[in-house]
């Protein structure tokens, strides 16, 4: 597939426009709660109406407006209808609440919020520090006590009624989202996305699904991510094709749904992979019907084993991020399972620079990849509300992603870690996935998270912190732990602390927020080895218990 050359075209209005003449009673979408679905004449339609009414409510061009939803039919008919009229999008995390729901209120400067009824009373509650908000759009009919002392309140249901949008001519540099990015290394930043940005990112991934008319690829991911949004429906626009929305993720449900939408191409983030792997057989799993499965990492002998038990034709991974896109893709073309492919030359320049200095390394050296355009509007113009951020983001005229990476001889891209999840200890430099990598080999371990905190040490250097989820029926204590680290990493990268945990702190979209561990620090559950004296050591809860 050739990615369209006139971006002038390359909006989602336009594609949806052009698609509704030809495939207009073709299923575009359809949702897991309440088994809704809009076929690509019904999305036109609605969205129109959602859009004139937003517009008869005060929403013009360049608004911000906050949507609040799971993955339903009104979240989308909100994306779209704002796009009709130039508004921005921002879409906000379902279980914000507190400070987090008040920088995204307050950072985007939004005055109308488009929210589903159980989630109001969050908004409710932060009602005196919101500083822009002045109307709620209810999704449903439970309303909590106190929405209208607080707000303008109306119904979703009023934005459905006859009417036609204002003429609005939406353009390809025109910011379409505020995306606050998942937050892995310290609090959410506002990227805002053009509409070429998302443009190219969906032909960048149709490029590697290889999807058709006809086809299907379903989601459990957030639509308040990206990810949904572009790579399932925007994608889906492209060619054709129809999406299915998932409520959520649910490793155990996920071969059935697959099978009941009878999809054929799928994404997997994260952890998503792994927990698939650690179902139990079902004797028929490679009956999945999957032809193409995106996984974002594609660590190489789970993904072998991936393939092999679910039948996948094509398995395919990438780099990239909500502020740059789709910067690398690998396709399944025999290369090496784990690297993250070569970058797209035509769109983007990229390099691997010492994240000090900006000065280039050597192939094969890790350094944090930084990226900037070779066409306009594809790399995001910077954070809303956050003008420092954007420049030490922008610095020397390149968008630092803040991921170390390295590139082999061949011009591939090897995720080695986050920039600030390099740990520094004893003089040596430890990528925390090196050692997760070791601590989810063992048997009794289901997840695991490293992170440095401080030493007590002078001089900047850092401990390191482990943190274990058992395995299901597992126990599993902090000895258990240092011996298997001790017997497969160098002494430097045996962890001094160890806590076994239920659970890790998680985004939506299944990253580990560590920099919720590292804020935290020891718990009082973390076991103390003791630095290593004389080949003896002292272990003791942290927390003296």
């Amino acid at each position: 597939m050739t990615v369209v050359a006139d971006r002038s075209t390359w909006t989602v209005t336009r594609l949806l426009a052009a698609r509704r003449g030809d495939l207009g009673d073709r299923t575009l979408v359809s949702f897991g709660i309440g088994e809704a679905s809009l076929t690509y004449r019904e999305a036109d339609e609605l969205s129109g109406r959602v859009a004139a009414n937003l517009a008869a409510g005060g929403v013009g061009p360049g608004d911000t407006v906050l949507v609040m939803m799971r993955n339903r039919v009104e979240f989308v008919l909100t994306w779209l209808g704002l796009a009709r009229i130039g508004a921005v999008q921002v879409p906000v995390n379902v279980d914000y609440t507190g400070v987090f729901l008040e920088q995204v209120a307050n950072q985007s400067g939004a005055r109308t919020l488009v929210v589903e009824a159980d989630l109001l009373g969050a908004v409710v509650r932060s009602a005196g520090r919101l500083e822009h908000l002045r109307r709620v759009l209810v999704v449903g009919d439970d309303v909590p006590a106190g929405a209208a002392d607080a707000f303008a309140v109306g119904r979703f249901d009023e934005l459905l009624r006859a009417g036609d949008p204002p003429p609005f001519e939406t353009r390809a540099q025109d910011i379409a989202g505020i995306y606050f990015t998942s937050g892995t290394t310290g609090r959410s930043k506002g990227a805002m996305v053009t509409n070429a940005q998302a443009h190219l990112l969906a032909e960048r991934h149709q490029e590697l699904m290889r999807m058709g008319e006809g086809d299907v690829f379903i989601t459990h991911l957030p639509l308040f991510h990206i990810n949904a949004q572009v790579l399932a429906i925007t994608n889906a626009m492209l060619v054709g094709a129809s999406a299915r929305l998932e409520a959520h993720f649910s490793a155990s449900r996920w071969l059935r749904q697959v099978r009941d939408a009878r999809a054929t191409h799928t994404g997997l983030l994260g952890v998503m992979l792994s927990f698939l792997l650690k179902q139990p057989p079902t004797g028929d799993d490679a009956a999945s019907g999957l032809r193409c499965v995106w996984t974002v990492p594609c660590p190489g002998p789970q993904a072998r084993q991936f393939k092999d038990r679910f039948g996948v034709g094509r398995l395919v991974s990438s780099y990239g991020c909500t502020e740059v896109g789709m910067v690398a893709s690998q396709d399944d073309d025999g290369g090496p399972l784990g690297s993250a492919g070569r970058v797209g030359t035509d769109w983007y320049e990229a390099a691997v620079v010492d994240p000090e200095t900006d000065e280039p390394v050597e192939p094969g050296v890790p350094g944090e990849m930084v990226v900037r355009g070779r066409v306009p509007w594809v790399v995001t113009p910077g954070y809303v509300g956050s003008p420092e951020e954007t420049l030490r983001a922008m610095r020397n005229q390149w968008f630092h992603t803040g991921d170390l990476v390295r590139r082999d001889d061949e011009g591939r891209i090897w995720f080695v870690d986050r920039v600030r999840d390099c740990i520094r200890r004893r003089g040596e430099n430890i990528a925390s996935v090196d050692v997760e990598a070791v601590l989810t080999e063992h048997p009794a371990v289901a997840d695991a998270a490293v992170v440095g905190v401080a030493s007590a040490e002078p001089g900047g250097e850092q401990e390191i912190l482990a943190c274990v989820v058992p395995a299901a029926g597992c126990r599993l204590g902090a000895e258990e732990v240092w011996a298997w680290c001790e017997e497969r990493l160098p002494h430097f990268a045996v962890p001094r602390y160890v806590e076994v945990a239920p659970e890790l702190p998680r985004t939506p979209t299944g990253k580990v927020t560590k920099y919720a561990l590292r804020e935290r620090g020891l718990g009082e559950h973390a076991r103390d080895r003791g630095p290593s004296v004389g080949g003896t050591r002292r272990v003791a809860p942290v927390g003296g218990g």
